[in-house]
């Protein structure tokens, strides 16, 4: 399996986050097979199944997680997800709608690879999907200073 059929996992207990983020994503030419969750829970059962069989082509392109949610918030999912060997060098994605530079600073010290508030303009978005599918990670590495410009904290 290539790398452009990898899924992508979305992980939010808002139905209409998950709508608006595959339409993004669709929008925008991912062709991946998109797999939704409500919660980490969810998402942890699946990855679990994932991990203990031998087709490491099936690990996700990419994961984008909400942070607030029941059962397993984005905090506990990130920590089991970072916590996986084979998901390591998978992208993590967090978003929330409740953003401050402390929560920010929070998701990158627990290995989130990009956070954004929700939503982010849909420009950005598509951009970093568009840099980092299915091309390789490091595309988006050089691409990405406007991106988080946006999200410096101010002087």
């Amino acid at each position: 399996m290539s790398a452009a059929l990898q899924p992508v996992l979305l992980v939010d207990d808002s139905p209409e986050v998950i709508l608006c983020l595959k339409r993004i994503l669709t929008k925008v030419g991912v062709s991946n097979p998109i797999i939704t969750f409500d919660d980490g829970s969810g998402a942890i059962t699946f990855l679990e199944a994932l991990a203990s069989t031998p087709c490491q082509e099936s690990v996700p392109r990419f994961v984008f997680t909400d942070i607030n949610m029941k059962q397993v918030s984005g905090w506990e999912f990130t920590r089991w997800f970072r916590g996986q060997p084979l998901f390591r060098e998978v992208k993590l994605i967090m978003m929330t709608a409740c953003p401050d530079w402390d929560t920010e600073a929070r998701a990158k010290a627990a290995g989130v690879d990009q956070f954004f508030r929700k939503f982010p303009p849909v420009e950005q978005l598509a951009a970093y999907v568009s840099d980092t599918t299915p091309r390789d990670w490091a595309a988006w590495e050089s691409n990405s200073a406007p991106v988080q410009a946006q999200f410096a904290r101010p002087q």
